[in-house]
């Protein structure tokens, strides 16, 4: 009889890991992360949405719904606003929350210390993992007239290491396996987008289907093909449909086209929302005498444009494409992030 206390115990913290792991597992999603000038909380929305604020502004908010969060167990969630140039962290704010909801904060700029020009960011943080971020930018009156008349505001070196560091922290990666990489970030010649990409991956006025970038020079028991394809879309479904229902739409057309050529769906076609975008992931695995092969497809759409992140390798480089392509969403700038 002395043993079964033990075994009860022991049965416990087994059902807790496994409970954990469950909860470590489960998805946090988030949509309509925006800042703005207001926020209105009984109808749960953002009021003056805006990427881009005068030096004089006081008070800038954040927010976002929450959903997809098991309850009863209760989460923290954090705030985080800091300068992008600087990496300084500006201001911090946490809440506590269970199941799905509206949530916000706001940064008070004191009058005597306003914030200076430049980009910002805001992310959110829960289970220890950076689940959201976006941008905005403090532009004086008069560079904000100049900036409407030029160029979409690109991001930077400070940013796209940001990105990086968030993605290693889901898909670690040897320090040698990144830095042989050396990624860079590709712009679209209509300067509709930009996305971070490994060097040695070029671009080309005219490549077959629409092929946006493709790899010159395949290195050894990595990443084989590299592409971005850009998908037709109909005007008149885009009015029809939501951002979601439309990547929905061609992740189910790819599966249905992989599927013929024998094989099986790996990850079966998932979308998610991000900032600026709709985002959708699908991976099929067939084999090519003995070796596995592996197609990663990441599909993004701004409500303009949609492209189809393609990478196909072996197992050796399976790790590094997941990495890819998950960088690829994440990264992925369009003409939404100029100022307005």
């Amino acid at each position: 009889m002395g043993y079964f206390p033990w075994r009860k115990i022991s049965i416990y913290l087994l059902w807790m890991m496994i409970f954990s792991a469950w909860l470590q597992a489960s998805e946090i999603k988030v949509s309509e992360f925006h800042t703005s000038r207001s926020v209105d909380s009984n109808k749960s929305k953002a009021v003056g949405v805006a990427t881009t604020f005068d030096t004089g502004i006081r008070r800038i908010y954040a927010s976002a719904k929450v959903y997809n969060i098991f309850p009863p167990t209760q989460f923290t969630v954090k705030w985080y606003y800091y300068n992008g140039q600087h990496k300084e962290v500006l201001y911090r704010y946490k809440t506590t929350i269970s199941g799905s909801r509206f949530i916000y904060s706001a940064i008070v700029i004191p009058k005597d210390t306003p914030l200076s020009e430049g980009k910002y960011f805001v992310a959110i943080s829960a289970l220890g993992h950076v689940i959201a971020r976006t941008s905005f930018n403090i532009l004086s009156s008069k560079t904000k007239s100049q900036a409407t008349k030029g160029e979409c505001i690109k991001p930077t070196s400070a940013d796209n290491e940001l990105l990086i560091k968030d993605m290693l922290a889901q898909v670690p990666l040897p320090k040698d396996v990144l830095s042989a990489m050396r990624l860079r970030r590709f712009h679209d010649r209509q300067k509709r987008f930009s996305l971070l990409a490994p060097s040695g991956w070029v671009s080309k006025k005219r490549l077959a289907q629409g092929e946006f970038l493709h790899l010159a020079d395949p290195p050894k028991g990595a990443v084989t093909v590299y592409m971005l394809l850009e998908i037709p879309i109909d005007k008149s479904f885009i009015k029809k449909h939501s951002l979601q229902e439309s990547v929905l739409v061609a992740a189910e057309l790819i599966k249905k086209d992989l599927l013929s050529k024998g094989g099986k769906i790996v990850l079966e076609p998932k979308v998610y929302a991000m900032p600026d975008l709709m985002a959708g992931r699908i991976m099929f695995h067939h084999s090519k005498g003995r070796v596995d092969i592996f197609e990663l497809h990441t599909l993004i759409f701004d409500g303009k444009y949609m492209y189809d992140v393609v990478l196909v390798t072996n197992k050796e480089g399976l790790e590094v494409s997941k990495f890819l392509s998950l960088l690829a969403s994440y990264s992925f700038w369009t003409v939404e992030s100029c100022p307005k």
